[in-house]
């Protein structure tokens, strides 16, 4: 899907792609087993817990040669990029029924002023 540049689309953006990215990085090191006392991997977990809360234990973590699989991460970062297709389309629906909306005199005006 085309990522929209106006104002809207791109904080939506910024945020599921923060979101996204932090649940990778989650995974990432929960998979090679990263030592949890650390400041950093602290930090991660205690950003990204609240991000996962509604996954967890939805599956239990598999845990295959060593590396551990964590489920809850995976479940989460499918669900936000599901919602972000969700809100994004929203939000494009939204904007194309305010453009409809508008006189040819206004969307003229509306986009001049954008593109100037």
């Amino acid at each position: 899907m085309k990522r929209y540049t106006t104002l809207p689309f791109s904080i939506l953006n910024l945020i599921f792609d923060v979101a996204e990215g932090l649940l990778l990085l989650r995974l990432f090191f929960v998979f090679l087993g990263a030592n949890t006392s650390t400041w950093f991997i602290r930090i991660l977990h205690g950003v990204s817990d609240p991000l996962i809360a509604p996954f967890r234990n939805i599956f239990q973590n598999s845990v295959v040669e060593g590396f551990t699989i964590e489920w809850s991460t995976i479940v989460a970062m499918i669900a936000y990029a599901l919602l972000a297709v969700l809100v994004e389309r929203i939000l494009y629906s939204l904007a194309v029924t305010v453009d409809e909306s508008m006189t040819d005199h206004e969307a003229l005006e509306h986009h001049a002023h954008h593109h100037a």
